[in-house]
C-alpha cells in the first residue's frame, strides 16, 4: 500500500524526537540507581514502543524489527533478567544510531541491512534468564472476520498502565481502508488523525491478501486493525466510526489490569505469526509541525511589512499635515506589526537542548575510544536561538568538545600523578546577554602550551620565523589557523589540522566572535558570542557625509557631544575620549570609509560609544537621524565583502543603509593601530 509522502515525513520527524529522548535516557542510565533506572527504562520503552507501532502501520519493516528487538531487551532489563552494563548501553546506542540513519532516509529504510545490529541485540537477550517477557500478555480474542489469517495483539503492561486515566475504554477496531477510500473518501491519514482526537492508538497493523502482496497488486480488502484506548463508549464508537458490531471488540481495561495482579502471566490475545507492530505515536494536541520554508517566508513578509509601514508613516506627502486620526491609527498599526514580529521571531527560536544532547553522546563515545574518563556538565540548555543560528553553531561546538577531550583532558593515570580527580570535567554553559547568546566551554585538562603552539606554527610556516614577539592571546588564536595541529600522529580524532578553523569560520559567518583563554596545567576556556537572530533588529540611523549607516541598538552604550576637556591625543596620534573613568579610542567613520564629512571637529559632531564584548570604541558621526526597526538584508553577490559591514537595510524613502558590524570595526581598528 502506498502512503502519502507527508505521512512518512511526519512519522520520521516525530520518531527522531523520540530518539532524542531515548538517547538522553540511555546515557543517563549509566549513572542512575534504584528506582531511577526503572523510570528511565520505562521512558525508553514507551518511546521505542511508539516508533514500533507507527513503523508497523507504515510497513517500514526494518525500523519495526529493530524497535521490536530493542523493546524485548528493555523488557528483559526491566524484569532484571539481564544486568545493565556497558555492553548493553553501547548496543542500545548503536540501535539508536541505526534508527536515526534509517529515519533520515525513511523512504528507502527497508533496504537497510540490519542483520548485524539485530544479531548483537539478540545475543544480549540470550543471556536472559528466561526468553519469555513477563511484562507482555496476549489476549484470547480472535479477529477473524473475512477469512484472513489470524490476527492478534500483544498488550504490554507498561504501556497499558501509562494510558491517560480519561481513556476508560479499550477496543479492537477493524477497518477496510480500501472501502473507506471508495465509499467515504477517507484517507489513512485522516482516519488516524480522527482517532487521535478522541483517544490513543496503542497498537496497529495492516493485513492484505498474501496473493495480492505477492503480485504487488493489493486489489482486495486492505484491513487495518487498531488497538484503541478512548473515552468514547461502545455505542458512540459504533455510531461515530460507522462500524458494525463484528468490527468493534470491547476489552475491559480495569478487569485486565486486576487480573495481572493475581496472575502475572495471564494469556489475553493470540500471538500473531509475525512480530507485533506496537503502539502508534501519539500526536500532541498542542503542537503543530510547520515546514521551515514557510517560517522563512513568514519572517520575510513581516520584514517587508515593517519596511512598508515605515514608508507609509514617513511619506513626504504627509509632512506638515495635521492628521490626528491617521497618527492614532498608525501607532496602533505599528504596535500590531511589532507583536506580529515578536510572534514570528519566537516561532523560529528553539532551545539548545538537542545540540547539547549531541555533545553528551559525543563525550560518552569519544572518552570510551580514547580510554579517558570525562564528565560533561551542562547549564542553560533552555537558552533559545534562531534555528538557522543553532544549525551553524553545532559543528563548532562539536569541534571544541572533541579538542577539549582529545588534547585537553588527560588519561586517568596522568591526572592521578598530577593530583587531579581521575575523571576530567568539561563544562558548557549558555546564557542570554543583551542581544547575544554567550556560550562558554571549559575543561580542567592540561591547558595550552604557548611555546609548543608557537614552535608548531613556525615549523608549518603558518607565521614568519622572524616574528619574535607575540602576545599570549595572539599565540592561542594561532590554533584557529587552517592546517594547525600539535598532534604528533594522525588518527580519526585529530592530527589533520582540520577542526578549530571551522569554529572560527562558522562563528564569524554569524557575525559572532570566539575567544580563548588557557592556563597550562589547569585547563582551557572558549567563549563564543553569537547574535540571537539574523532577521530583524532595533537600529540607530546615523549620517556620515552623504551616507546613512545603521548601528545595532544593542551595541550602543550611549551617544553624546564631547567637550574639549574630554578629548586627548596620544603620542601615536590616536584620539581618545574620557568617559567618566574610562579612556575610549575614537574612530572617525569618514576616515574609515573614505567619505567627505560635514563635520570634522569632534566637539561639533556626535560620538557614539559602542561595545562588543569587553571592548569599547567611540564612533564619530555627523549626526543621529533616529531609531528605527532594521530588517537585515544580505549583501548582493556582485558586491565584494565590505569591511565593518554585516548587511544592509532599506529605509522608508527607499534608500539603502549599510548595517555596521561593531565587533569587526573594533578588530580592524586595533589591527591598524
Amino acid at each position: 500500500m502506498d502512503f502519502d509522502k507527508s505521512m512518512l515525513i511526519e512519522f520520521a520527524a516525530e520518531s527522531l524526537d523520540h530518539l532524542g529522548n531515548i538517547e538522553e535516557d540511555i546515557l543517563l542510565l549509566s549513572g542512575a540507581k534504584g528506582d531511577l533506572i526503572s523510570e528511565r527504562i520505562d521512558n525508553i520503552f514507551r518511546s521505542i514502543h511508539s516508533i514500533k507501532g507507527a513503523s508497523g502501520f507504515l510497513s517500514l519493516v526494518k525500523i519495526e524489527k529493530i524497535s521490536h528487538v530493542m523493546e524485548n531487551l528493555l523488557s528483559a532489563l526491566r524484569s532484571k533478567n539481564i544486568s545493565l552494563d556497558k555492553e548493553v548501553i553501547n548496543t542500545l546506542l548503536e540501535g539508536v544510531d541505526i534508527l536515526i540513519h534509517m529515519l533520515n532516509n525513511v523512504e528507502i529504510s527497508n533496504e537497510t541491512d540490519i542483520s548485524n545490529i539485530c544479531s548483537r541485540l539478540n545475543s544480549l537477550l540470550e543471556k536472559s534468564d528466561t526468553r519469555d517477557d513477563p511484562q507482555v500478555f496476549k489476549t484470547d480474542f480472535e479477529i477473524n472476520g473475512q477469512g484472513e489469517a489470524e490476527i492478534g495483539f500483544e498488550i504490554n503492561k507498561i504501556v497499558l498502565e501509562n494510558i491517560s486515566p480519561e481513556y476508560n475504554y479499550l477496543y479492537i477496531l477493524k477497518y477496510d481502508l480500501d472501502e473507506l477510500r471508495r465509499k467515504d473518501e477517507v484517507s489513512p491519514v485522516s482516519l488516524v488523525r480522527e482517532l487521535l482526537n478522541c483517544g490513543e492508538i496503542l497498537d496497529a497493523r495492516l493485513w492484505v491478501e498474501p496473493t495480492d502482496l505477492f503480485k504487488g497488486l493489493p486489489q482486495g480488502p486492505v484491513n487495518y486493525f487498531v488497538l484503541y484506548a478512548s473515552y468514547l463508549t461502545h455505542e458512540v464508537i459504533l455510531t461515530t466510526q460507522g462500524l458494525s458490531h463484528d468490527r468493534v471488540i470491547p476489552i475491559d481495561r480495569k478487569k485486565f489490569l486486576e487480573s495481572q495482579k493475581e496472575k502475572e502471566e495471564e494469556q489475553f490475545l493470540p500471538q500473531m505469526e509475525k512480530d507485533d507492530p506496537g503502539g502508534f505515536i501519539k500526536c500532541s494536541q498542542h503542537d503543530i509541525r510547520i515546514e521551515i520554508d514557510k517560517l522563512d517566508m513568514l519572517i520575510n513578509l513581516v520584514g517587508e511589512l515593517v519596511i512598508s509601514e515605515s514608508m507609509v508613516t514617513n511619506n513626504k506627502d504627509l509632512a506638515d499635515l495635521e492628521l490626528e486620526n491617521f497618527e492614532h491609527a498608525s501607532r496602533n498599526h505599528r504596535r500590531i506589526i511589532s507583536e506580529l514580529q515578536d510572534v514570528a521571531m519566537s516561532m523560529r527560536m528553539i532551545p539548545l537542548t538537542q545540540t547539547f544532547r549531541k555533545l553528551t553522546r559525543l563525550v560518552h563515545d569519544l572518552s570510551s575510544r580514547l580510554e579517558k574518563k570525562c564528565r560533561l556538565e551542562l547549564s542553560g540548555e533552555e537558552t533559545e536561538l534562531d534555528k538557522t543560528v543553532i544549525e551553524q553553531i553545532t559543528d563548532p561546538l562539536i569541534h571544541i568538545v572533541r579538542n577539549c577531550l582529545d588534547h585537553g583532558i588527560e588519561c586517568p593515570e596522568k591526572r592521578k600523578r598530577k593530583s587531579k580527580p581521575q575523571t576530567g570535567t568539561i563544562k558548557i554553559t549558555a546564557r542570554h546577554q543583551g542581544g547575544e547568546v554567550v556560550i562558554c566551554i571549559s575543561d580542567d585538562g592540561s591547558g595550552l602550551d604557548p611555546e609548543k603552539i608557537l614552535l608548531t606554527a613556525r615549523e608549518k610556516n603558518l607565521i614568519s620565523k622572524h616574528e619574535k614577539y607575540l602576545k599570549e592571546q595572539d599565540i592561542f588564536h594561532l590554533i584557529f589557523i587552517p592546517g594547525f595541529s600539535t598532534s604528533a600522529r594522525i588518527t580519526d580524532v585529530s592530527g589533520r589540522g582540520v577542526g578549530l578553523d571551522v569554529v572560527k569560520r562558522n562563528i564569524e559567518k554569524l557575525k559572532g566572535k570566539v575567544d580563548i583563554h588557557s592556563k597550562p596545567g589547569q585547563g582551557t576556556f572558549f567563549l563564543l558570542r553569537i547574535p540571537l537572530t539574523m532577521a530583524i533588529i532595533e537600529g540607530m540611523l546615523v549620517k556620515v557625509g552623504s551616507m546613512s549607516y545603521t548601528l545595532p541598538l544593542l551595541s550602543i552604550r550611549e551617544s553624546f557631544r564631547p567637550s574639549p576637556k574630554q578629548i586627548t591625543i596620544t603620542m601615536e596620534g590616536q584620539e581618545i575620549v574620557r568617559i567618566r573613568d574610562e579612556l575610549i579610542p575614537v574612530l572617525r567613520l569618514h576616515n574609515f570609509y573614505n567619505i567627505i564629512p560635514e563635520k570634522t571637529e569632534l566637539t561639533k559632531g556626535i560620538l557614539i560609544h559602542a561595545a562588543f564584548g569587553t571592548k569599547n570604541i567611540c564612533l564619530f558621526v555627523d549626526e543621529i537621524i533616529g531609531h528605527h526597526q532594521t530588517v537585515i538584508k544580505s549583501m548582493p553577490n556582485y558586491v565584494s565583502s565590505v569591511r565593518g559591514v554585516s548587511g544592509c537595510t532599506i529605509l522608508s524613502h527607499g534608500e539603502v543603509s549599510l548595517i555596521l558590524d561593531v565587533g569587526n570595526i573594533i578588530e580592524l581598528s586595533e589591527n591598524n593601530s
